[in-house]
């Protein structure tokens, strides 16, 4: 038997060559890069392009705002890009197109903020529209070419969204199907979710958002909680604990084909989508647009593999 090869490889992975044949194992190795050049709480984290992001927070040792960003590379070196425009806490962060972006948050204990800050992936700062209402405990997460900041407090429990799209163009989709803070975000396939929070008591609430932002309820979270944190594996959107519990919901992804295939058998009568009943004289597919409304009588048959 030949001698195998070991070398590294990228990411912590190994490589393995038996005879020109290559088998791959990953690891997951432990590291401490650079700290942060200010410690601080209340801040913000999201990625673009080749760099991770972690900006604003609360500074205990002074007890003040920060504006600081710290930007990780893909060698996880360190670099301190533009700092905020503005300095604040407990800000929201998601990623759409080119931008990272940094909306919301306090600036100080008595009030909230209203300003969006956009890094590009060669980490130049812009400032886009603000939100639409100032506020702190928002929640952020992006699906198709929208970024998506919801609910919040703002003096009061709020249910607005604010999407920003890959041009920085800010609209106001439908609001939360429920006013509420300390929600958390977590995007899966075609949808953006918002799930949990705070009215005044927790909440079970799930709004989830399409690629046209067009908003929908599904099913309820199996436990009211507020202060979870969500996170997307997969086809799964995770949202997992609060302060007092350890319970995770997992949303699955599931894609509608539309228009969607429906399998007659020759004999079988059907009204789909339709005022008019129809008699299949073969075995045939006939294509419908979602929502499906009607019914088929099946005739016994076979669809032959020709269907």
């Amino acid at each position: 038997m030949a001698d195998a090869i070991i070398t590294r490889r990228g990411g912590g992975g190994t490589e393995i060559t038996f005879n020109n044949f290559k088998a791959y194992y990953d690891t997951l190795i432990h590291s401490t890069p650079t700290v942060l050049s200010i410690a601080r709480s209340g801040l913000s984290a999201t990625n673009v392009g080749d760099y991770a992001l972690f900006a604003g927070g609360y500074t205990w040792g002074d007890a003040s705002y920060s504006n600081v960003v710290d930007a990780y590379d893909t060698s996880l070196t360190r670099t301190t890009p533009t700092s905020l425009s503005q300095s604040r806490s407990g800000l929201s962060a998601t990623s759409v197109g080119d931008y990272a972006l940094f909306a919301g948050g306090d600036v100080n204990s008595s009030t909230r903020s209203n300003v969006v800050d956009a890094y590009t992936s060669s980490l130049v700062r812009s400032t886009p529209t603000v939100l639409s209402i100032a506020r702190n405990s928002l929640s952020a997460t992006s699906v198709g070419d929208y970024a998506l900041f919801a609910g919040g407090y703002s003096g009061s429990k709020n249910s607005v969204v604010d999407a920003y799209d890959t041009s920085l163009t800010r609209t106001t989709p439908t609001s939360l199907s429920q006013a509420r803070y300390n929600l958390a975000g977590a995007s899966v396939g075609d949808y953006a979710l918002f799930a949990g929070g705070d009215t005044g008591s927790a909440s079970n609430i799930v709004d989830a958002y399409d690629t046209s932002l067009t908003r929908t309820t599904p099913t309820k979270l199996s436990q009211a909680r507020s202060d979870l944190t969500g996170a997307s594996v997969g086809d799964y959107a995770l949202f997992a604990g609060d302060s007092v519990n350890n319970i995770v919901d997992a949303y699955e992804f599931h894609k509608l084909i539309n228009p969607y295939p429906i399998f007659i058998t020759a004999g079988s009568k059907y009204k789909l989508n339709s005022d008019t009943e129809v008699t299949a004289t073969t075995n045939t597919v006939i294509l419908l647009s979602l929502p499906i409304n009607g019914y088929i009588k099946y005739k016994k048959g076979v669809l032959e593999n020709e269907v």
